[in-house]
């Protein structure tokens, strides 16, 4: 969790103390789906559960509004209503993933960005560059 307390975040950019904020709450997401489904799969009654994922989606949705709102204008409602109408962890984790998705997209989780090594030379990667 972002310590605001600590002088190195006071003088971290609030951009990326933002995209520190939007990961843990992904993680926070990850581990309620992951406990829900452990407890669902052994049988327990996952009731309890259902209500951290759903608290926990919500909170994410909450982090990622107003962006959703600026660069999905046209998706935004549904996925709010969504969001607040959804109460099957079924449910909750396709907007998870769609979610996940629009921040992935945004380049927040995007790890897999290298374009492999083609042998081109310069002036050919210059030209496929469009410089």
């Amino acid at each position: 969790m972002v310590d605001f307390n600590n002088e190195s975040t006071v003088s971290t950019p609030p951009g990326d103390v933002v995209k520190i904020v939007i990961l843990e709450r992904r993680e926070q997401v990850i581990e309620a789906l992951e406990a829900y489904y452990r407890v669902k799969d052994a049988d327990f009654n996952p009731d309890a559960q259902e209500g951290v994922l759903r608290s926990r989606v919500i909170s994410f949705f909450l982090e990622l509004q107003s962006m959703l709102k600026r660069r999905k204008p046209e998706e935004y409602e549904e996925v709010r209503a969504a969001v607040f109408s959804k109460k099957k962890p079924e449910e909750l984790r396709e907007v998870f993933e769609w979610l996940n998705d629009f921040i992935d997209e945004m380049g927040l989780t995007l790890i897999d960005n290298k374009r492999n090594y083609d042998g081109m030379t310069f002036e050919e990667a210059n030209k496929y560059d469009g410089i």
